[in-house]
């Protein structure tokens, strides 16, 4: 029997060696994949075994510091968890980070908006075993936040921090990067994207359109257009009054960013002779609505999940006395608000804006109850600050309804945060020049939601449906400092029923203060010793805890009546501060003292030396 062997073809060896070829290749690119994914599972098991070791003790109303960040280093390189509210331990989108120090990496991912960290990140301190690995409390992970720059103008770029980054833009001729910055050429949308090792971190980035505007006609139209972002700005040195409108509140739609804006330019005017000169000054957004109570609105402006931002802008509502705009002779309190977000709107403030709704009875001394007629200027000045404080007594000048704010350096009225929503208050102005340290505040504060920071701002001295409450809160607020707190005489600085993790550094003080003279008030509001007396004798209480819980009150002065606790049990919370009344010792911390000072005629609560 013939045997033959057939040998394979040229083609078959081909055909077979790229069979093999494309075999290793599929194999090569799938394989620093799958270790890539064994090195983060290897990693995530760290992280869960950290949390599940390691005892943290939190306030059960604080949610902030709930929130984990988890830092594993694992075969020379970095990954970032996160763990909100006690749930699942989730890995970030953007690992695995190039080796660094953990502590850099994590102040960069915040500087950067990659973690939200309201009131920073607070490294808790692990054991030996866990050597590789950071965790930190008060912060969370998010996707990299939108950045808006106006057309033919400039911004920073996000602060990278230890992070070797190289930045680029998808469309140059869009924006394009430029010695640190961003430049805005024309108006559209693009990526930015930040490159480190290989790391890339997307952005979306807008280049609105500047409207300049006259009238709030053409303010309103900017606002409603199709446009994805503008920036707005006043052609002329004078506010938009209006009156009785049918087409309002003015709606910020969802996703669009809206910037009023200010600058500086030369105009012309009249001296006292009559002689014109030329001056320079601030061109601002200054919106005042005049109506009666059939053109009452529920709001001016609603931000409706956009992006509203005043720069030195002014917003105010009132019922007014003034005829010529038709409106009713006698005034009545507004029913509206001045803005309303909502639907995670974000809302900032900045520069000493204004919001505000009031309106104009004819003058009167209502916290004395007496007409008054002011016999000089200085006096003038005090009872305007009387009268305007008195007379805020709107509904609400801005509610908070679902959604983040954020007033810095500016002057609101009566501000309402639900339960959904979030708010930082702060005075970046106030601490470099103190000439604004009044000017910057809030009249009445409402807080159902969150509050993460009061910092370096005046709150109080407010009126609401005829009480006199600075703050009044049933949610959380995290921490009051450096800050000065005002009531009227009559009224309480805060009111509390949720919870205040912590006070510091704040002083409490009355509007008018008892060492003004009964003499003093005569002259000035035209009253009776009596008279006087009474009102100086109004008591005024600092802190009226209701319920939930006090934190810790450290280095604070207290000018009047301290603290009330109102049908609950007083608790442990005053670490340090001085005091015109001596604290009743249930208060103090149990390693802190109370000592009357002769020189100040005080009292000073004081941490005992170890």
């Amino acid at each position: 029997m013939k045997r033959t062997n057939k040998a394979f073809t040229i083609v078959e060896v081909i055909i077979v060696i790229a069979v093999i070829g494309i075999l290793a290749a599929i194999l090569i690119l799938a394989l620093p994949k799958a270790i890539e994914e064994a090195h983060e599972k290897s990693a995530l098991s760290d992280a869960k075994n950290t949390l599940t070791e390691t005892a943290i003790e939190t306030d059960p109303a604080d949610k902030l510091n709930k929130n984990y960040i988890i830092i594993v280093e694992k075969y020379e390189k970095e990954y970032v968890f996160s763990c909100e509210d006690g749930g699942e331990i989730t890995p970030y989108e953007l690992n695995p980070f190039g080796q660094s120090v953990r502590r850099e990496l994590a102040d960069a991912l915040c500087d950067m908006g990659l973690v939200q960290a309201p009131l920073g990140l607070n490294e808790i301190t692990l054991d030996e075993q866990f050597d590789n690995i950071s965790l930190f409390t008060g912060g969370k992970l998010q996707s990299p936040q939108r950045i808006d720059v106006e057309v033919n103008c400039e911004t920073d770029l996000p602060n990278s921090g230890i992070l070797n980054v190289t930045w680029k833009t998808e469309n140059t001729s869009i924006a394009s990067i430029h010695d640190g910055k961003i430049h805005g050429k024309a108006v559209g949308k693009t990526t930015l994207t930040a490159m480190c090792d290989d790391l890339r971190i997307a952005y979306n980035l807008y280049v609105g359109k500047r409207a300049n505007v006259s009238n709030f006609d053409e303010l309103k139209a900017a606002i409603e257009d199709e446009s994805e972002s503008v920036f707005i700005y006043n052609t002329e040195l004078s506010s938009f009054r209006i009156a009785n409108r049918e087409d309002l509140p003015v709606t910020i739609r969802q996703n669009k960013y809206v910037r009023f804006c200010c600058e500086e330019h030369p105009y012309t005017d009249t001296d006292e002779n009559g002689e014109e000169h030329e001056y320079m000054g601030f061109f601002d957004i200054y919106i005042i609505y005049c109506y009666d109570i059939d053109h009452a609105p529920s709001a001016l402006f609603v931000n409706d999940g956009g992006y509203l931002v005043l720069d030195s802008a002014s917003i105010e509502m009132q019922s007014s006395q003034d005829e010529s705009f038709g409106l009713a002779k006698e005034p009545f309190p507004p029913t509206g608000s001045a803005i309303i977000n909502r639907n995670g709107g974000y809302v900032e403030f900045r520069n000493v804006s204004d919001c505000a709704t009031c309106y104009s009875p004819s003058y009167g001394n209502h916290v004395l109850g007496l007409p008054v007629n002011p016999t000089d200027d200085y006096e003038q000045s005090l009872l305007d600050t009387e009268i305007y404080m008195e007379n805020n007594r709107s509904d609400i000048d801005f509610l908070n309804e679902d959604g983040e704010l954020l007033i810095d350096s500016s002057d609101i009225g009566h501000v309402k945060n639900c339960a959904n929503g979030v708010l930082n208050i702060k005075n970046t102005i106030g601490e470099a020049n103190p000439q604004y340290k009044w000017t910057c505040g809030i009249h009445y504060l409402e807080n159902e939601g969150t509050v993460y920071s009061i910092d370096r701002m005046r709150v109080g001295s407010g009126r609401y449906k005829d009480e006199f409450v600075g703050i009044r809160n049933t949610g959380i607020i995290y921490e009051i400092k450096n800050s000065t707190l005002i009531s009227l005489r009559g009224g309480t600085t805060i009111e509390s029923s949720g919870t205040i993790l912590s006070i510091e550094n704040t002083s409490f003080e009355p509007l008018f203060t008892a060492t003004r003279t009964e003499k003093q008030l005569m002259d000035a509001f035209h009253i009776t010793r009596e008279q006087a007396k009474e009102y100086l004798s109004k008591p005024i209480v600092a802190l009226r805890i209701k319920g939930g819980r006090i934190g810790e009150i450290r280095d604070c002065d207290f000018s009047f009546e301290e603290i009330v606790f109102d049908g609950c049990a007083p608790i442990p919370c005053i670490v340090s501060g001085t005091f015109e009344y001596k604290p009743d010792d249930v208060l103090l911390y149990k390693n802190s003292r109370c000592i009357y000072d002769e020189e100040s005629g005080t009292y000073v609560v004081q941490v005992r030396a170890q």
